[in-house]
């Protein structure tokens, strides 16, 4: 197959988080459109307790109408680094500072659409001290944390609780297994 060259590009529409493209192409010497969306790289982190409990955030997404559980995550800003921008997010939505985060990954959010890689963190953090429900609440997520236990992760996953893909490929980069 032969690669596809931008022709132009122009604007689409945008916003604080994204930018939509629509790209001009030739493949092959034939004209075409691409459609992109350009976000910011993000983070997602899996954070396990000293009693074995994933900290998750229950969020509702409103393009879904739906709840969802998913792992602490979000964008990272401008010049800084996926570790600085995995301790933000993860006091930002958690209330925890941890100092033993581990990067495990990244992958490609959305390859066919968009060029954002995710960036997989894992660390731990006392049971003792710490209550869920912490969570800042944000314009986007209304929600709150919750403690799971990782042996009820593919339960969850099958009664459609887990259904963010960034969750999904963060936990598996971090090592856990859907039984």
């Amino acid at each position: 197959m032969s690669a596809l060259t931008r022709v132009s590009r122009k604007v689409v529409y945008t916003n604080p988080w994204l930018t939509v493209y629509e790209d001009r192409i030739k493949r092959s010497g034939k004209p075409g459109i691409y459609g992109i969306v350009e976000r910011p790289d993000a983070v997602v982190i899996s954070m396990i307790s000293s009693g074995g409990s994933l900290l998750m955030l229950n969020s509702f997404r409103y393009p879904t109408g739906e709840w969802s559980l998913e792992l602490p995550m979000g964008g990272i800003d401008p010049g800084e680094s996926p570790t600085v921008a995995a301790r933000r997010e993860l006091h930002e939505e958690t209330g925890l500072f941890c100092h033993d985060l581990q990067k495990r990954g990244w992958f490609y959010a959305l390859p066919g659409l968009s060029d954002q890689k995710v960036h997989v963190f894992s660390g731990s953090f006392p049971e003792e001290g710490f209550s869920v429900g912490a969570a800042e609440q944000s314009e986007e997520d209304l929600g709150s944390t919750t403690s799971v236990a990782t042996d009820r992760l593919g339960e969850l996953y099958r009664e459609g609780r887990i259904t963010d893909s960034l969750t999904l490929c963060g936990l598996l980069i971090a090592g856990f297994r859907f039984s």
